[in-house]
């Protein structure tokens, strides 16, 4: 498997950054993931991911997309992609995975990450200034954050 992460601070972008670069992949299929019973339920392919676990298909490839950071969503990144990885019996390829600058308690994303998949980029983020929720899609910054991390998702998979 391979991976990009995002890392940014709380409210920097990250989940937007992530449901930008999904939209621009155009699934075929997405999944909305509760970890809680390891489930998947298949949503409309216009979904955005937001805040939580994901798995999107492009392309027939399975990318299993955090748009939530771990720490964020209460579980390791380990049990995540052990979770999906059962979930759609080992087919997840590569990871878009958000993190947060500073993770609470025992977690340790970067490091659990490289034990499993191989790093192809990390993203450092922060919040763009002068920008809303409602205004961020159309900022010039954005759109090249979004269009670089979409190059290097669609060379690798």
């Amino acid at each position: 498997m391979k991976h990009i992460v995002i890392i940014g601070a709380c409210d920097s972008g990250k989940s937007s950054t992530v449901g930008s670069i999904i939209e621009q992949l155009k699934p075929q299929n997405v999944y909305a993931i509760d970890l809680k019973t390891r489930t998947k339920e298949k949503v409309d392919n216009s979904t955005k991911p937001h805040n939580g676990t994901y798995v999107v298909e492009v392309n027939g490839v399975l990318i299993l997309v955090c748009a939530g950071a771990p720490t964020e969503q209460g579980y390791s990144i380990t049990f995540i992609i052990e979770t999906v990885q059962i979930i759609f019996n080992g087919k997840i390829v590569f990871a878009i995975v958000s993190k947060r600058l500073r993770e609470r308690g025992n977690y340790s994303t970067l490091t659990e990450l490289v034990a499993v998949s191989e790093c192809l980029h990390i993203e450092r983020i922060s919040k763009i200034q002068g920008t809303t929720t409602e205004t961020l899609a159309s900022n010039a910054e954005f759109i090249q954050r979004v269009k670089q991390l979409c190059a290097i998702v669609s060379k690798n998979i």
